[in-house]
């Protein structure tokens, strides 16, 4: 089963029976999410509204939008601090790398 959302559609809301419209003067019925395949009611697709699938969204705890940003900007601070701490241990990074590199050499040519 594949959901896709669609503005190609025949019947209304499977849940509220509505078909939402946009706001101003052209009134376009908002796009549905349509659930391919599944057939409902004797030959009519599985729609459902974008009210709907908000609600739904909202009764499993969808952030609001505050904390939408909120959490992105904390993304941000912690994506910042980390190239920070890259940064400031890169360069004992490299050191290391060569160090083990140089033991990685004793060992052959010891070996040979």
């Amino acid at each position: 089963m594949k959901i896709v959302l669609t503005q190609k559609f025949r019947h209304s809301c499977l849940l509220c029976n509505c078909t939402p419209m946009s706001e101003g003067p052209t009134k376009q019925p908002l796009p549905m999410f349509h659930a391919e395949g599944v057939d409902v009611n004797w030959g009519e697709d599985a729609l459902i509204c974008q009210i709907c699938v908000g609600v739904m969204a909202d009764m499993l705890g969808r952030p609001s939008i505050d904390m939408h940003a909120q959490l992105i900007d904390e993304r941000d601070d912690l994506q910042l601090q980390l190239e920070e701490v890259t940064g400031k241990f890169s360069d004992q990074s490299e050191r290391i790398n060569k160090i083990l590199e140089g033991r990685k050499a004793a060992r052959e040519q010891k070996a040979a």
